[in-house]
């Protein structure tokens, strides 16, 4: 498949090594030309060129006409009417003459009995305060403090004192009692209960034989019991450093339970490490924010590496604009799929929340759309 140019290539004048011309076997095969478009004619062997149709019409015309090897002269006497005769390549001209021959050509000076022919040709191209509630006035005490006390003068009832009215155990209501025992027991109803050290490497409650994971029989915990980890190991086969903080999360029976029945509060979460999905290690890291993006959630996503656009059919240009500044790959195909090469010119600005931009040229509009593939690089 040729490799397909849709812009001038300039060589900067170096040599063009080891050329060949298109090899066709007719003027048809070789398609319509345009001014200048070379081909070799296998058939006659001749070199052709595509030349504009005479009569010139507009728009102009062009045919594929044969580059001679060799070039036909006329000379012509003086005389009036003048003698003319044509001469070809290999033709041997004898010339006579009565009296001195001089040569006429442009730039040379005139030689007596001297004959030259030449041929010219032409050169190219914050948190709110806190305060405690006067039960009588439903507003802050003035000391942030609330009277404690049920005492009255019984002389004087007006009389206003902060002497606590003392009582004894046995004048509380058994009623208020419960009352209180109650509240304690809500309150503190699956609190954190500290039960001591946990040995990951063996399983077991530190400095007994009791077994907290599923390596034997579990014992019975309570919600809210916690433990820490003193021996690195695992629990329920999860990784677990020393300094890690393992709380039941339900009431479980001895001999049942699982990872899930528990919240483990990792102490010193290590470095993530590279491997496969079973080896690699599990842990923090960091992601360079030219290629990740990372939510509030952690959820990280990979940012995008690739753009595309256009040359539309009947268009000599299409500009990506992406945010890879200028080391970017850009490919250009045809609707068949096919690599063209095309002018590209990158584009890069500082400007905050400006695009880089690929701008792809053509020479001459193509009949089909043209894709710009935009790839990022490093």
């Amino acid at each position: 498949m040729a490799i397909n140019f849709l812009n001038n290539v300039d060589y900067n004048q170096n040599q063009l090594l080891h050329p060949t011309i298109e090899n066709q076997a007719s003027d048809t095969a070789a398609g319509t030309p345009v001014e200048g478009q070379l081909y070799y004619n296998t058939t006659s062997n001749v070199l052709k060129v595509g030349k504009e149709v005479t009569p010139v019409t507009n728009p102009p015309t062009y045919q594929w006409a044969e580059i001679s090897s060799s070039y036909a002269f006329t000379l012509s006497d003086s005389a009036n009417p003048a003698i003319t005769g044509s001469i070809a390549s290999g033709d041997t001209v004898k010339i006579a003459a009565t009296a001195d021959l001089t040569s006429n050509l442009t730039g040379q000076a005139s030689i007596s009995k001297l004959l030259t022919l030449g041929l010219k040709v032409d050169g190219g191209v914050g948190v709110s305060d806190n305060y405690v509630v006067n039960q009588a006035s439903a507003t802050a005490a003035a000391d942030d403090t609330i009277p404690f006390n049920d005492f009255t003068d019984n002389i004087d009832p007006a009389l206003t004192t902060d002497i606590v009215k003392k009582t004894t155990f046995g004048d509380i209501p058994v009623e208020a009692l419960t009352l209180v025992k109650t509240y304690i027991d809500d309150s503190v109803a699956g609190g954190l209960i500290y039960q001591g050290g946990f040995d990951g490497a063996t399983g077991k409650v530190a400095g007994t034989s009791d077994f907290l994971d599923d390596r034997g029989t579990q014992i019975a915990v309570n919600r809210g019991w916690t433990y820490t980890v003193t021996v690195a190991g695992t629990f329920y086969g999860e990784n677990v450093e020393v300094g890690d903080v393992l709380i039941a999360e339900d009431d479980l029976a001895s001999g049942n339970g699982a990872l899930s029945d528990w919240t483990t509060v990792q102490n010193n979460i290590g470095i993530a490490t590279q491997g496969t999905s079973v080896t690699a290690e599990l842990g923090i890291s960091r992601y360079d924010q030219d290629d990740f993006t990372v939510d509030t959630t952690g959820f990280v996503q990979l940012n995008a590496t690739s753009a595309t656009g256009v040359i539309t059919a009947g268009s000599l240009s299409g500009t990506v604009n992406h945010t890879f500044g200028l080391n970017t790959l850009v490919q250009t195909i045809n609707s068949s799929g096919d690599t063209v090469h095309c002018d590209v010119t990158r584009t890069t600005t500082s400007g905050v929340g400006t695009p880089s931009t690929s701008v792809a040229t053509i020479a001459a509009a193509e009949a089909t759309d043209i894709t710009i593939l935009v790839q990022k690089i490093g």
